[in-house]
């Protein structure tokens, strides 16, 4: 997935650790393999290129798919797995640090909508039609990954864990005599003040464009797309959310980011998270907590 991977395990037993973090990281990599539109043998390439009709799915790829649909239905379209011919478009942009012309982000935006995968579950299959529609799980993969690896540790009897892939972060029980994992998020633009949350048993997603951006003369692009209009996102944002599960924590942050500000607080309910919004990148930047976001220490 192109990303550092850190996992903390505590356990009594170091070969019985050493065993279950190599379960968690086959298994991620499993996923790298049926979700990766950066590999081409990767299964969602390989569906992409298997034309139209249904053809057999792992159920790893049929699974994500099936989220995929729904959270786009959740979402109202601003997250959508099916955005993969946008995402190639612009990443080629940023490469060359030129936005691409009307017409290819016409074309690219003609293949992008979840209503172009078609599923069948008994045995699983699926299919994109035939309008050239690519997938992209940019928005999903990760915390679903990290979520995965930790529920490998928590069979091997290992609840004590975090479990990260950059910004997407599967915790735990907290280690002995914590109350929590220390999780520091970015200080708000204009401020020194770092947030640090106690958390545990809980899933963490942070999602923004502070690494990944086109910048133009007049605009700045943001790698973050939002699938209704085919553009990318021009207004800074961060968010930070949090969930019970990874899939659905990643997801969130991604549509979040895309959503307009009055959109938020009726999307945070719609998917049933926590989250931090920051908006901006002066000193004005406004901060908004929707959800029950937990108290904050600052330090």
């Amino acid at each position: 997935m192109g990303c550092t991977l850190r996992m903390e395990i505590q356990g009594e037993s170091e070969e019985r650790v050493f065993v279950a973090a190599r379960e968690a990281v086959r298994r991620m990599r499993a996923l790298e393999h049926a979700l990766s539109d950066y590999d081409p043998e990767s299964e969602s390439e390989r569906l992409a290129r298997a034309g139209p009709g249904l053809h057999a799915v792992s159920p790893d790829l049929f699974t994500l798919l099936t989220a995929g649909k729904a959270l786009a239905r959740r979402s109202e379209g601003a997250f959508d797995v099916s955005c993969g011919a946008l995402s190639r478009l612009w990443r080629g942009a940023r490469r060359a640090g030129v936005p691409p012309s009307t017409e290819a982000q016409r074309a690219a935006h003609a293949c992008t909508g979840s209503g172009n995968i078609s599923l069948e579950a008994n045995p699983p299959r699926a299919g994109l039609g035939d309008r050239g529609t690519r997938l992209d799980f940019g928005g999903i993969a990760k915390g679903h990954a990290v979520s995965e690896g930790a529920r490998v540790l928590q069979r091997a009897g290992l609840p004590v864990h975090l479990v990260a892939l950059d910004g997407d972060l599967a915790l735990g029980a907290p280690p002995d005599h914590a109350r929590g994992w220390l999780v520091s998020l970015n200080p708000v633009p204009g401020s020194s003040a770092i947030t640090v949350l106690e958390l545990s048993h809980v899933a963490v997603s942070t999602s923004g464009d502070a690494f990944q951006s086109l910048q133009t003369n007049t605009k700045r692009f943001s790698h973050i797309l939002d699938p209704r209009t085919g553009e990318p996102v021009t207004q800074r944002v961060a968010v930070t959310v949090l969930a019970q599960d990874g899939l659905i924590a990643d997801s969130a942050a991604t549509a979040l980011c895309v959503a307009k500000p009055k959109e938020r607080a009726a999307m945070a309910r719609r998917f049933g998270v926590a989250a931090r919004v920051v908006d901006g990148a002066a000193k004005d930047a406004r901060v908004e907590l929707v959800g029950p976001w937990p108290i904050q220490s600052h330090n």
